[in-house]
Order: structure tokens, then C-alpha cells, then sequence
């Protein structure tokens, strides 16, 4: 997730290939479920007339969805940022 230069570069190549487009598509509800769930805390906030930090929302959202379609981990980042894991990445 913090990979730089040519670590990153390097990683990336190995995983081009698992993220090939017809392999996404497999995972198109998992993301459309956790960027529901961002447009549900967005419309929340607007409501609530609160600041949105849509940097840290999003890498929330992002979290989720390369947990949970990468490991197969609902780990729910969005509703609780509580989280060890959260906190350490």
C-alpha cells in the first residue's frame, strides 16, 4: 500500500496481471456495495452540514475494497475507524 519507485514498480507488474478488467468485473458489487456506503456517509454529512474529508473517506472506501476483494475480509472501515488495522495503514 506504501510501495515507492521501483519496489512499487516492480510490484505492480507481478500484480497487472490479477487485476486484469474481466477479473474486476467479478468484483463489481463488493466495490458498488462499499461506494454505496461512501455516498450514504457523504449524503449523511451534507445533511448534518458537516465538513466531508473526502481524502480519508475515500482511502476508507479503498481499504474496504481491496480487503475485501483481495483477502476476503469485510473489515468495515467506513463504519468504525476504531480498528487496529485502520490506525497502522
Amino acid at each position: 500500500l506504501h510501495s515507492e519507485g521501483d519496489k512499487w514498480y516492480s510490484r505492480r507488474r507481478l500484480l497487472t496481471k490479477a487485476y486484469h478488467f474481466e477479473i474486476l468485473e467479478k468484483f463489481n458489487e463488493i466495490m458498488n456495495e462499499h461506494a454505496d456506503l461512501l455516498i450514504q456517509k457523504f449524503e449523511k454529512l451534507i445533511k448534518d452540514k458537516k465538513k466531508i474529508e473526502i481524502f480519508k473517506e475515500s482511502k476508507l472506501c479503498t481499504l474496504d475494497i481491496i480487503c475485501e476483494t483481495a483477502m476476503g475480509v469485510n473489515l468495515e472501515s467506513q463504519k468504525s475507524t476504531n480498528l487496529d488495522y485502520v490506525w497502522c495503514v
